[in-house]
């Protein structure tokens, strides 16, 4: 029992000193966020990059309405990342397997 209880402490411990730094350093911060569909249409958003901005994680936040999807396969946006003039990254989104689309009304 007291070999339980100092290994859920030794846990306890670990989790509040480590997960606090490895969140300081591992998640970065946030550089902006930016709308990219608006009034029914898809707008290009360039954003600069500085070095002090690397390295860079991009999470995106999909949303759509079910009866706007026609199929799993279709690309619903595309991620570019240029440096000097030339195309560095180009990555298509897409819905992957959304069997259970959000619900008007989940209540």
């Amino acid at each position: 029992m007291r070999f339980l209880f100092v290994l859920v402490l030794l846990a306890g411990v670990a989790i509040g000193v480590l997960y606090p730094w490895a969140m300081s350093n591992f998640s970065g911060h946030e550089i902006g966020t930016w709308r990219v569909y608006e009034q029914g249409r898809f707008r290009p958003v360039t954003v600069p990059l500085a070095a002090r901005d690397a390295p860079l994680r991009v999470l995106v936040d999909l949303t759509a309405r079910a009866e706007r999807i026609v199929s799993q396969q279709r690309t619903v946006l595309t991620l570019t990342a240029a440096t000097g003039g030339r195309t560095a990254l180009a990555s298509t989104l897409q819905f992957s397997h959304s069997d259970n689309p959000r619900q008007a009304s989940p209540q």
